[in-house]
């Protein structure tokens, strides 16, 4: 399955070759990667040391220890949210969109994953806000070389809408409530202010069916991205595809198929993963995780997972 995800890696170091020639070769050395914006306020941040926040080592082994924890809270089920609950596509903003940071700091070498997420109309029992993300970047820090690293800094953000639209809050992930990894999906705990949840409709689209997916890009491709979290992002409209089981077997909702994962177009771009997928009716019906082959014939697809699944780590749900 090939996934896309934003996954920026910074060397701060930098070495050139020789070249044996008869000749004197005039040529200037390669120049180092840039960092975005954005990239650099969240390594600033993380350099301040005031965020206080778990370790990537801790929330990695709350990843695994709490894989298919069940939470003692409800989500409701709003598969036909009133219209102020109604997830807003026109709207300049990205209300309830996040952006979800993997930092690994040494001293020469540093690590970014980027991808996003979206909070849900449920609080742990402490206050804080619900962060649903996709789960494969936590695996890919995890793959990281710089992990294991001597005097390494390492923290999880959560990168939201401030209270004007040309600004933004970085505040630590606190914790991972519990992880689905065969759905790609995390929920992760935080306590942003100001951000409102999203609508979640457990019922799964049909084939066909109109959606919209929140997409991110570091540069606009067209004049429907708007600025966003020092980067642009998007509504882009698209159907539903189909739906695959565990094994890759072609699924149908109303049957006793498992509805593991959604095929959708259009192709989310890299730092979409984690984002939502919009119905026709203003609330989330699926997850996005990225793209993948899916046959010859058909292509690249977007893939992601229904918003059933987020359900199955409630312990009791309530109708709206």
């Amino acid at each position: 399955m090939f996934i896309q995800t934003r996954l920026a890696k910074h060397r701060l170091a930098t070495r050139t070759l020789a070249i044996p020639s008869s000749e004197i070769i005039l040529a200037k050395p390669p120049k180092p990667p840039q960092r975005r914006p954005l990239d650099s306020q969240i390594f600033s941040f993380l350099k301040t040391g005031k965020h206080r926040s778990p370790s990537i080592q801790t929330l990695l082994s709350q990843y695994d220890s709490r894989a298919g924890r069940v939470l003692d809270a409800t989500l409701a089920y709003e598969s036909t949210p009133l219209t102020d609950r109604r997830v807003n596509i026109k709207s300049a903003q990205a209300s309830g969109v996040v952006f979800v940071a993997h930092v690994l700091q040494a001293q020469h070498e540093s690590y970014l994953a980027l991808c996003s997420g979206f909070a849900i109309g449920a609080s742990s029992s402490t206050g804080e806000k619900i962060i649903v993300s996709c789960a494969h970047t936590m695996e890919e820090i995890r793959r990281s070389s710089l992990l294991n690293s001597p005097e390494i800094s390492t923290s999880s953000f959560i990168i939201a809408p401030d209270s004007s639209p040309s600004s933004l809050s970085i505040t630590p992930v606190l914790e991972v409530l519990s992880s689905m990894p065969r759905s790609d999906l995390v929920l992760l705990s935080a306590r942003v202010p100001h951000l409102p949840s999203l609508p979640v409709s457990p019922y799964p689209a049909r084939p066909d069916d109109p959606l919209h997916i929140h997409v991110v890009s570091p540069e606009p491709s067209s004049t429907e991205y708007v600025p966003w979290l020092g980067e642009w992002r998007s509504w882009q409209p698209g159907q539903v595809l189909g739906y695959r089981d565990f094994a890759g077997r072609e699924a149908q909702p109303g049957t006793y198929d498992a509805l593991s994962h959604m095929l959708f177009k259009p192709i989310p771009t890299q730092g979409s993963s984690g984002g939502p997928i919009i119905g026709e009716n203003g609330s989330v019906i699926g997850i996005v995780s990225g793209s993948r082959m899916d046959n010859s014939v058909e292509g690249i697809r977007g893939w992601g997972t229904p918003s059933e699944a987020i359900y199955e780590v409630y312990r009791t749900q309530i109708y709206c």
